[in-house]
């Protein structure tokens, strides 16, 4: 079995291989650098729909005698606690 790194390639097998990995380090970098206008987006995004999510979840624990709000309006009011703090935040 070969690795990248064998020890029985010679030195400029060696040297190539090292040369392919420090390039795809470098464009993975670069990728990550220039796609950070869509990145951060996405990433807040996930963020506030699991903020969503958790307080959707924490609401079905909540019970009214035996029942427990459908789920739409469970995730309503997460979506609305969420605009709620966001205004809150803003002023």
């Amino acid at each position: 079995m070969t690795t990248i790194f064998s020890k029985n390639q010679s030195g400029s097998a060696m040297a190539s291989n090292i040369a392919i990995i420090f390039i795809a380090i470098c464009l993975f970098i670069f990728v990550l650098h220039q796609g950070r206008a869509i990145m951060i987006p996405l990433v807040i995004a996930v963020f506030i729909w699991y903020l969503i999510n958790a307080i959707a979840r924490a609401i079905g624990y909540l019970k009214i005698g035996e029942k427990t709000l459908p789920r739409f309006f469970r995730f309503a009011l997460g979506v609305l606690t969420i605009c709620a703090i966001l205004a809150g935040i803003g002023t």
